[in-house]
């Protein structure tokens, strides 16, 4: 998703942002998952799944992300992995 701005910290982001280090980080967390077994893949797919839809929904609406836009996605994605993680206790599973 492109800056909303041409100055700020989502510019920046943006702008020093590369394929190798997503790579690198995506396989990273992909290792930890499968190191931490099937327990954690359905929450980490909720918040993956939560900080791209609120990252789309703003960048749309804004035509582009700002720092904040970007610390939105973040905190959203990190509620869906806890609604998640928390899910079966909350069932009584």
């Amino acid at each position: 998703v492109p800056s909303a701005r041409p100055t700020g910290l989502a510019h920046t982001f943006h702008q020093e942002a590369r394929w190798p280090a997503a790579l690198v980080a995506a396989l990273t967390v992909a290792g930890v998952l499968w190191a931490q077994g099937w327990a954690t893949a359905l929450p980490a797919t909720w918040g993956l799944g939560a900080g791209l839809v609120v990252g789309l929904y703003m960048g749309g609406r804004l035509r582009g992300l700002t720092g904040d836009g970007y610390g939105a996605a973040i905190e959203f994605a990190e509620l869906g992995f806890l609604f998640a993680a928390a899910l079966p206790r909350i069932r009584g599973g």
